[in-house]
Parts: C-alpha cells; structure tokens; sequence
C-alpha cells in the first residue's frame, strides 16, 4: 500500500529523459540504454569504449600513468547520459542511484568479485 501510494506522489521518472516511467522498466518506454552501454570493445586500462578492434588501450592511457590498475565504464558520457548524470550529482536525483547501481552490477558484477577489488571510485567525480 505504502509503495502505491508513493507512486502516485512520487512516480518513477526515466533517468535519461524524466518522462514518468509506466512500465516495470528501468527507463521509459522511448528511451534505449542501450545505445549507453559500452561494449567488450573497450581499454583494458580505464574501461573507455575503443574505435578499433585491435587496440587494448585507448590514447589517454597509452599516453597517461593513472594511479589505478584497471577500470571499468558502464556508460558512454554522451547525449541524455550526459544530462543524466548532471541531474544525479547537481540536480538532486538521488533515485537514479538505484538504476546505474543495479546497471552496473548486471554489467560487472561477477568481474568486480573476480578482481577482488579495493576501491569503487565513481568517474567523473
């Protein structure tokens, strides 16, 4: 009932275009994450999609000694994505937390457990 009623106050917005959310998914019915996500094509470094298929590193990393080992991106910074994440840090939309969150462990959970990682660091900050 609880949940109901908050829904209605409340309802579930699209992190990428705001638009009320009807369905039971992660976005709006005309948006396509998909389009974000980045692919196996990516640096093995920091995680940036790649343009070729026969690199490893993107050219901030073949350039750069970052202060990690390895990285991960779920998402390209571009378009509604972009906007989005502005949104999520500047613009109060706590709740999008839960959807890059439950993203990114579909994406690289199981990764993340094999790496046994130290550190989970949100870029940009």
């Amino acid at each position: 009932m609880k949940e109901k009623l908050m829904g209605i106050f409340f309802p579930k917005v699209c992190p990428l275009c705001e638009r009320v959310i009807k369905s039971s998914g992660d976005v709006c019915e005309k948006c396509d994450i998909s389009k974000f996500l980045i692919g196996r094509n990516r640096c093995y470094k920091c995680g940036k999609p790649l343009k070729g298929n026969d690199e490893i590193l993107c050219g901030d990393c073949r350039k750069i000694n970052h202060n990690f080992e390895k990285g991960v991106a779920v998402f390209e910074y571009k378009e509604e994505m972009k906007e989005s994440v502005y949104r999520f840090k500047y613009g109060n939309q706590k709740a999008y937390g839960d959807f890059y969150g439950k993203i990114a462990a579909e994406k690289y959970g199981e990764l993340l457990k094999r790496w046994q990682i130290d550190k989970i660091i949100p870029v940009p900050m």
